[in-house]
């Protein structure tokens, strides 16, 4: 008589036809994770430099200073400092984004 498994599992607990497989099945897209990663911290970059400057707004905004006296150094120290680098890393996630679709 033929010694025929009822189960199509083998001994290790996989099916026959997977026993011998060295990749998993399901591969998990590692590349679409760090564009998300940098799409969140340029969101989060741009909420940082909008709360960073109402503070420094409410910190140098006294009766008697002229508006120059503080929109310069909060321009040049604040907004374009935070809003270059959620530029920089939204176009880094843009490119990334672009680069794990065409391959």
């Amino acid at each position: 008589m033929w010694n025929i498994p009822v189960s199509p599992l083998t001994r290790a607990g996989q099916p026959y036809h997977l026993s011998h497989r060295k990749q998993p099945i399901v591969r998990f897209s590692r590349p679409k994770r760090v564009p998300s990663a940098l799409a969140s911290l340029a969101i989060l970059a741009v909420a940082f430099t909008f709360f960073a400057a109402q503070i420094d707004f409410a910190r140098r905004n006294r009766i008697g200073i002229s508006p120059e006296r503080y929109w310069g150094p909060q321009l040049t120290r604040i907004w374009l400092p935070g809003l270059g680098l959620a530029l920089v890393l939204g176009l880094a996630a843009f490119v990334l984004h672009r680069r794990g679709r065409r391959a």
